[in-house]
């Protein structure tokens, strides 16, 4: 056994919320250790957010190169889909960044280790044959994806999202089960590809964690696409495979023939064979649990992203990280959720942050809307993408922006803005009077701002009840 290392912090996992804790405690002068047995960047960078929305990228592309006739522009030959060229721009682009997070952490001076790290006490970590020991310990080591018992995942003909990721070909037949964030994503891109797509969802609508009203505006474009959406639907399992593809079950012995499946019925925190319980920490629904320094019962040990389990959102990862980072070189910062974004990359993009429909319903919250359709911007008939709708959630009583969803191009562009807002508490006055270029899809954003208190420009006034 190698002489024990000592460090100021360890990082256990080198996901977005592992290298920006890494970074952060660097920058405030520690001696930092990161232990990573995989990819650097974590699932978001190799096998999640990036890679997906590399084939988003040439997805809408080619969806938009289909409508060129609208814009004037003829492709007389037609347009023929190289997916292997596809696949390999997602790699590389997969590769340079993970090659840039490991110079990040270099110029930071941070110690990479290569290997599984285990705890062998809170503030003591075993990788390999070495041993490591610092003052605190910041657990990062993520998720992977969810399975179910009646589809085993083989990765030829059952796939995870880890594993379709990783395809250089694609299927004829799809069948996604699961119609959350991933599963839709999926969908959408594969339609765009060409294949015909079924999604199968056990819950009553698709994006069931998000609001209801996005679900119909999704569910309404899918159908238009060709997406076959089944909801309210439990997968029974599969029938026998032969070399036309196979068949999946669902109740009442209805099949769906296809020639690959994804199950995408969300993500599972990493927890297994890390030392927790030797160090006497315990799980709840399968996560750590962390106070808003992000540490968690046990003196010098915190946890952050997806092992936390709070949003499963790799920019929420990045900010506990940093969060966590600070607490542990002496400084009090707290974790606040109220402004996080989300971001669905479909067809439309889909995206929220702060209090929903949903939330102001149920809490019998006081509020104003205020909205606007893409119809009416022109910037969005300008560039052909005219269908979409801007929401904005108000107080009633003082007009702070509590939350807001986009539905329509640009929509994780645009979902920035009313974050800040959010975050910052200002008032939908203060977010109507900063101006905004024209013309731009930001304008969208002050329109609705000034509808919430019946300022808008271009929108007509509600005709008034006789």
């Amino acid at each position: 056994m190698s002489e024990a290392k000592t460090f100021d912090l360890i990082v256990l996992g080198g996901g977005p919320g592992g290298y920006a804790a890494a970074i952060r405690a660097a920058q405030l002068g520690g001696r930092v250790a990161l232990v990573e047995q995989d990819a650097l960047g974590g699932t978001c960078t190799n096998r999640g957010c990036i890679p997906t929305k590399a084939l988003a990228a040439s997805a809408h592309l080619l969806e938009r190169i289909h409508r060129s006739e609208e814009m004037g522009i003829r492709v007389p030959d037609g347009v023929e889909l190289d997916f292997s060229a596809v696949a390999k721009r997602r790699d590389d682009i997969v590769a340079e960044l993970r090659t840039g997070i490991e110079g990040l952490l270099k110029a930071n001076k941070v110690e990479l280790f290569r290997g599984r790290g285990k705890l062998t006490s809170p503030k003591q970590l075993r990788v390999g044959e070495q041993e490591l020991k610092a003052r605190s310990v910041i657990l990062a080591t993520g998720s992977r994806p969810a399975t179910l018992p009646m589809l085993p995942v083989d990765g030829k003909r059952v796939l995870s999202s880890d594993q379709l990721l990783a395809s250089q070909s694609l299927p004829k037949r799809l069948v996604v089960v699961g119609g959350g964030v991933i599963g839709c994503e999926f969908a959408s891109i594969y339609r765009a590809f060409g294949v015909e797509v079924w999604v199968v969802e056990l819950l009553d609508r698709l994006l069931p964690t998000m609001d209801a009203v996005l679900s119909k505006q999704l569910k309404r474009a899918f159908k238009q696409q060709g997406i076959h959406v089944l909801c309210s639907s439990a997968v029974q399992g599969l029938g026998e495979a032969s070399a036309e593809g196979l068949e999946v079950i669902l109740p009442e012995d209805e099949r769906i023939a296809c020639d690959q499946v994804l199950v995408a019925v969300g993500r599972k925190a990493v927890t297994e064979d890390l030392g927790l319980e030797d160090c006497g920490l315990t799980l709840r629904r399968g996560c750590v649990e962390t106070d808003a320094h992000m540490a968690t019962p046990i003196e010098g040990l915190y946890a952050v992203g997806d092992l936390v389990g709070r949003t499963w959102l790799a920019h929420t990862a990045a900010r506990e990280g940093e969060i966590a980072a600070a607490n542990a070189m002496g400084q009090v910062e707290k974790m606040s959720y109220k402004a996080v974004p989300g971001v669905v990359f479909t067809n439309p993009e889909l995206a929220t942050v702060g209090l929903g429909p949903a939330e102001v319903k149920a809490d019998k919250l006081d509020v104003t809307v205020g909205k606007f359709l893409y119809q009416a911007s022109g910037k969005a008939l300008c560039d052909g993408v005219a269908e979409g709708r801007v929401e904005i959630i108000c107080s009633a009583s003082d007009q702070r922006v509590l939350g807001g969803w986009v539905a329509g191009q640009e929509a994780g562009i645009l979902i920035a803005e009313i974050a800040l807002a959010v975050d910052l508490g200002l008032t939908a006055a203060q977010l109507a009077d900063v101006i905004h270029a024209h013309p731009t899809m930001p304008e969208m954003l002050a329109e609705a701002a000034a509808d919430s208190i019946g300022r808008a420009i271009h929108r007509a006034p509600a005709r008034k009840k006789r």
